[in-house]
């Protein structure tokens, strides 16, 4: 951002995180954790754990850690910067309201799953000339 600040709602801080959350989650190689009855809950317990560290970047490396994420995805990067101006709330948010906003982030998961597969059964129709 140059210089400017962007405010957010408390609700538009809560999508948001919702959105890092969920590019983290879609980044997770699931088949290594077949054993895990409810990934859902596994993932509730780490985001409120790693909220624990100071700032985003290092939340976000722990988050990405504990699941065997080698990188953080490239739209975590920019969901990060945009909300570094606002770090301590977010923090703050994260541990308190983490099952709420997580629930968020698997909602913003399901979504892009479906936009992912509407997009990809209108390839195969089209034979990949999108023309929208």
């Amino acid at each position: 951002m140059s210089g400017e600040q962007k405010l957010f709602t408390n609700e538009e801080l809560q999508y948001r995180i919702a959105d890092l959350l969920a590019t983290v989650y879609l980044s997770i190689p699931f088949k290594k954790f077949k054993s895990i009855r409810n990934i859902h809950d596994v993932f509730n317990h780490r985001v409120r754990a790693a909220s624990r560290k100071p700032t985003l970047e290092e939340f976000t490396s722990k988050l990405c850690n504990y699941f065997g994420i080698q990188s953080v995805p490239e739209d975590a990067v920019w969901i990060i910067q945009e909300l570094k101006p606002k770090e301590q709330q977010v923090m703050d948010m994260i541990y308190k309201e983490h099952i709420y906003i997580c629930a968020l982030a698997y909602l913003r998961v399901e979504k892009y799953r479906e936009a992912r597969k509407t997009k990809n059964i209108f390839r195969k129709e089209s034979d990949g000339n999108d023309e929208s």
